[in-house]
């Protein structure tokens, strides 16, 4: 995944959005979604099988750590747009994530759609290539951090997925938000104009209501946006 340097704050602003609870970061678990499409049954691949852990396998609690691999079994374990077909066209999806309270977020990973059903190369092509990320504290007010490229995926059972290190972004700080958004721009060229992921896990620390309150009135007055370099 190609991450380029983020410009979040001025300098006032970084002082202010610190965040000094120094407890360990955690794999943050109960998180919910909406996506602007979605595939249910029979194949099962709905919005929250992004962000609820299926096809993952037990591997090691550290995100840092890629030794959690997600299986390239599609049903039941990845989200897939609606794409040209099932009903609908998706054209300009979005994928959200509701991390259930601000977090100050230290780091991610994202697999991306990882089918093989015996033809990895076609079936991964509909992973999310390009795609603009934005944060939000209130579901509101979202702040655009960039336009970012997600590998492919291989299509095979032993995908680690790719990490981001989040708060070597903002000079080693956690970054504070709820609302996580992928406004998705384009795919690896797959068929009917589908948009897939297999899963996104964040750790993080959450943020006190006190500061909660502080982030938003921070963020509603304007943040910096990320210049891509």
């Amino acid at each position: 995944m190609r991450w380029t340097s983020w410009q979040f704050f001025g300098a006032a602003a970084v002082a202010g959005l610190c965040i000094t609870n120094q407890s360990r970061a955690a794999i943050i678990f109960g998180e919910t979604a909406t996506a602007s499409s979605s595939i249910g049954l029979p194949f099962d691949r709905g919005v929250l099988r992004g962000i609820d852990n299926s096809g993952l396998n037990a591997g090691d609690a550290s995100l840092a750590t890629p030794d959690q691999s997600h299986s390239s079994v599609p049903d039941g374990n990845m989200w897939l747009s609606s794409g040209a077909a099932f009903g609908g066209v998706d054209p300009d999806p979005t994928y959200t994530v509701d991390l259930g309270a601000v977090y100050g977020v230290t780091g991610l990973r994202v697999w991306n759609y990882n089918e093989n059903s015996n033809n990895p190369a076609a079936f991964t092509m509909r992973g999310v290539r390009d795609t603009n990320i934005l944060i939000s504290l209130d579901n509101v007010n979202y702040v655009p951090l960039g336009l970012f490229t997600i590998a492919q995926a291989p299509g095979n059972d032993s995908y680690a997925g790719d990490f981001v290190n989040v708060a070597a972004f903002n000079g080693g700080n956690p970054l504070p938000f709820r609302y996580f958004r992928l406004d998705i721009q384009s795919s690896w060229g797959g068929d009917n104009s589908f948009y897939g992921l297999s899963e996104i896990m964040f750790e993080g620390t959450i943020v006190p209501e006190p500061g909660s309150a502080l982030l938003l009135g921070i963020a509603t007055a304007g943040l910096l946006s990320r210049r891509r370099r």
